[in-house]
């Protein structure tokens, strides 16, 4: 499972089950705050030293950043950000630290192991939107919010 080729597929399958379970009645207390856990977990942590972890990389990173959208996305349709914005505060904050994070490092100019054409394409695009997500949700609720 930790081929990042598998591992990459493994993430974009979870992110189109989160968007199908988005009217669960367990999406916002459960399903949104665990998955956006493993995102982050994922996406932030580092892959071996294979080169064929190395040609991959990019793919894990991507599929991790779209599945923290996927989920984001959901919470603001379902109640406005809500609950996972002030029952879940550290996690929410702890998305957007570390999407800025690789925001930063692609404007510097650091390339991503695997980045290239379509894929730098997929990666610019993901951080680029989950860092909007982030700040339009912890704008709404900053007021609310206690951190941790």
């Amino acid at each position: 499972v930790l081929n990042p080729l598998v591992l990459s597929q493994l993430v974009n399958t979870l992110a189109v089950l989160v968007h199908a379970a988005r009217h669960s009645p367990a999406y916002l207390a459960i399903v949104a705050p665990d998955a956006l856990e493993l995102a982050v977990t994922v996406g932030s942590r580092p892959m071996s030293n294979a080169e064929e972890s190395k040609e991959r990389e990019a793919a894990v990173l991507t599929a991790s950043l779209e599945l923290a959208l996927v989920v984001l996305d959901g919470c603001l349709d379902l109640d406005g950000g809500r609950s996972i914005g002030l029952e879940h505060t550290s996690l929410l904050l702890a998305t957007g630290e570390w999407a800025g994070q690789v925001l930063k490092l692609l404007e510097d100019g650091v390339r991503v192991p695997g980045e290239g054409g379509v894929q730098e394409l997929r990666v610019r695009r993901s951080v680029a939107g989950l860092v909007l997500k982030v700040d339009e949700l912890a704008s709404r609720w900053r007021q609310s919010m206690i951190t941790i």
